[in-house]
């Protein structure tokens, strides 16, 4: 997914930015990409979990869990479901077949109870997990994986929780490379994800671009809310030049008539 900071044609705004760029005595290429820096700290906190501190932290961590259980299933968690749909009966049948190794008949078991996706293995995988993801999410229901060792479900919860800020740091790392990417938290930024800034300042239309490349992405956030976040970075930059031009104006002014 990629955003980008370019200015319009319109004179008026260029002449702004030439003068603006004379009073904070800087280049057109370093403020573009100091907006490209702006730009992509409002994506970090536009992409889910939204935000940039503990509570989106400790929001995403628990969603992440939360899906992780719902994709793969321990065994007790298989046998509740198995009960709920057919009876103690067949439950403690699936158990038994599950424990003695038989995973084909417990698997046609689960088939019976609407789970005809759900594979039955030692430990769990998380590639079952990945596959159940739509918009970057498990529905409640949809089990890949019945695992028959237990702790191995704990540990793959504990593997992608910590992956928590992943898809935001596609952003960050991004922005690290047009500039520094101050006041964003460690959760985020401690991640390598995939992501790339590319200056392009000295090209005939002059523009920064920011690409995420976390596969995930696109499913995550939508491009409606990249092209708000560009028309928004944007906005605020002329304001901001507009404030500054107008206070070097009145300075002038005033001197000019001590």
């Amino acid at each position: 997914m990629k955003a980008k900071i370019q200015f319009t044609n319109r004179k008026q705004v260029l002449r702004l930015f030439k003068r603006y760029g004379q009073e904070v005595n800087k280049s057109a290429g370093a403020l573009l990409r100091e907006q490209g820096v702006g730009l992509a700290k409002t994506l970090i906190i536009e992409t889910q979990p939204f935000g940039k501190g503990a509570r989106p932290r400790k929001q995403g961590k628990g969603a992440i869990e939360r899906d992780v259980r719902r994709a793969i299933a321990s065994k007790s968690t298989g046998y509740a479901l198995v009960a709920q749909k057919l009876g103690e009966g067949p439950a403690k049948r699936f158990y038994q077949l599950l424990e003695n190794g038989d995973f084909k008949a417990a698997e046609a078991v689960l088939a019976k109870v609407g789970l005809s996706k759900a594979v039955i293995d030692q430990t769990a995988d998380l590639k079952y997990h990945a596959a159940a993801r739509i918009r970057g999410r498990v529905k409640r229901g949809d089990v890949r994986q019945v695992v028959r060792r237990t702790p191995s479900v704990k540990k793959a919860v504990n593997q992608v929780g910590g992956r928590s800020g992943w898809a935001k740091a596609g952003w960050y790392q991004a922005g690290s490379d047009l500039g520094p990417v101050r006041g964003v938290a460690k959760w985020i930024s401690k991640h390598r994800a995939p992501g790339r800034g590319r200056d392009m300042t000295r090209k005939r239309k002059p523009h920064v671009l920011l690409e995420n490349r976390v596969p995930y992405i696109k499913k995550i956030l939508p491009s409606s809310r990249v092209r708000a976040a560009e028309r928004l970075a944007l906005e605020k930059f002329i304001k901001r030049m507009r404030f500054v031009v107008r206070a070097a104006e009145r300075k002038a002014e005033q001197g000019g008539l001590a």
